[in-house]
């Protein structure tokens, strides 16, 4: 299989006002009094304006407010907390996650793969995770797994 990837030096983290929800899905009433403070939240290579593009429009659907920003260095991330699922009309749902208080989107196929290889201990997915650039989409991609390799080699063919 190719993949035409990359793993950005730095990332830009945009996100709306912070805001108070549970974790956990709408069935489970228990849940619904535990909120927590996050920042809805993507992730996009700041190198990349398609990318950015992305990650705005993204988070221009919740509300009409110009996401705020953080660039910081892209290093690999531990206590990756699932947090809740969502629906959405033209995708189906979403896996949620908090990262450093930011309430990101996780791909089905990087979450079973997390699942599968790492597991999970109280909700936290075990491993380590690195944001990737696929496309122009940037997705959270566990360390270590084919997906990962697939996009190591395919930068170290480039050089």
């Amino acid at each position: 299989m190719y993949i035409n990837g990359s793993i950005p030096k730095r990332i830009v983290y945009y996100h709306l006002p912070e805001k108070k929800i549970h974790q956990g899905v709408e069935w489970n009433l228990d849940s619904l009094n535990n909120k927590e403070n996050v920042l809805p939240a993507a992730v996009a290579d700041p190198l990349d304006p398609k990318s950015i593009n992305n990650a705005q429009n993204l988070l221009k659907n919740y509300q009409k407010i110009i996401p705020k920003s953080i660039e910081v260095d892209n290093k690999p991330i531990k206590d990756v907390k699932i947090f809740s699922i969502s629906r959405r009309y033209s995708s189906g749902l979403q896996y949620k996650i908090l990262i450093r208080g930011y309430l990101l989107d996780l791909k089905e196929d990087v979450l079973l793969d997390a699942l599968i290889k790492e597991g999970a201990t109280n909700g936290i997915l075990n491993g380590e995770y690195i944001w990737a650039k696929i496309g122009t989409n940037t997705k959270l991609v566990r360390i270590g797994s084919e997906l990962y390799n697939m996009i190591i080699n395919f930068e170290n063919k480039k050089i």
